[in-house]
C-alpha cells in the first residue's frame, strides 16, 4: 500500500501504471467505493457534494491515477485465478462479487467493486456485416462498442433485478488497436460473461490540470490570426 504521506504520492503528483501488455484490475482501485447507490437514471460522481459519490481510500486522499495498456480487464473483488481454468466458458460459475447479497437481493455498496482512474487502452478491430447476414440484435463482427471497452470476464448477474454494478469514474481514451487482446467480442449468450450494470461517470477532477495523472497526453493548438512580413 502506498500512502499519501510526505515523500509518497500526493494529491497532485499521482501515479500512472503502464505496460505494453494487458492489465487486470482486481477489485477496488484508488477508491474505497461509493457511499450510496445512485438514483435510477443517474451516475455516481467524483464530487463530495453529490448524493452518490466516490470515497478516497482509507489511507490517503484522492490520488490522480491512470492505467495504460494493450487492454484492460476489470475483475471483481472475489475473483481468483483458478476460475478461468476451472470454468473457461464462464457462465454462472464465474460470478462477479460472489457471495454478496446481490446473489439473492440488491447488492450493498460496501460489497461492490469500484475503480477511479483514467484508462488509455486499445480496442479490437471491427468490420461491418450486412443486416441480412447478421442476427437481428447485433452485428457479429463488431467489437462490442465503447460500453465493452473494459473487457469483462465474469458474470455480473442474469439481467434481472439483481444484476450487479461495476462502478467507474475516470475517462476512457481509445488511442489504438490492441495487439495482444485480439479475441473476438462475444455477447452474453456465449456464456463468456454477462455485463454489469454500468455506473460510469467522467471524473471532473481531470478538468484541473494539476490533478492529471503523470504522462497524460496533451496537445497544443495554435490558431493563426494574421501574418506580416519581417525584413
Amino acid at each position: 500500500m502506498v500512502s499519501g504521506a510526505s515523500g509518497k504520492l500526493s494529491t497532485t503528483k499521482g501515479i500512472t501504471i503502464s505496460t505494453e501488455n494487458m492489465i487486470y484490475i482486481w477489485g477496488n482501485f484508488n477508491t474505497d467505493g461509493i457511499n450510496v447507490a445512485p438514483d435510477t437514471g443517474t451516475s455516481t460522481l467524483n464530487l463530495s457534494t453529490a448524493t452518490s459519490h466516490y470515497m478516497p481510500t482509507s489511507t490517503d486522499t484522492q490520488i490522480p491515477a491512470s492505467i495504460v495498456a494493450d487492454a484492460v480487464f476489470p475483475i471483481s473483488k472475489t475473483w481468483y485465478d483458478a476460475l478461468p481454468s476451472m470454468y473457461p466458458e464462464g457462465g454462472a460459475n464465474r460470478v462477479a462479487d460472489a457471495g454478496s447479497t446481490a446473489d439473492t437481493d440488491a447488492i450493498t455498496v460496501t460489497e461492490e467493486t469500484s475503480v477511479r482512474a483514467g484508462i488509455i487502452s486499445g480496442s479490437t478491430l471491427s468490420s461491418m456485416t450486412s443486416a441480412a447476414s447478421a442476427p437481428s440484435y447485433y452485428l457479429d463482427n463488431l467489437n462490442g462498442g465503447v460500453h465493452n471497452f473494459p473487457r469483462f470476464r465474469e458474470t455480473w448477474g442474469d439481467g434481472s433485478s439483481y444484476t450487479k454494478r461495476w462502478n467507474y469514474v475516470g475517462s476512457f481514451i481509445i488511442l489504438y488497436n490492441s495487439l495482444q487482446a485480439v479475441g473476438p467480442w462475444s455477447v452474453a449468450s456465449s456464456y463468456v460473461y454477462y455485463p454489469p450494470t454500468r455506473n460510469w461517470a467522467f471524473d471532473i477532477t481531470f478538468t484541473d490540470p494539476l490533478r492529471l495523472p503523470p504522462g497524460t497526453p496533451q496537445f497544443q493548438h495554435i490558431e493563426p490570426t494574421g501574418f506580416r512580413q519581417i525584413l
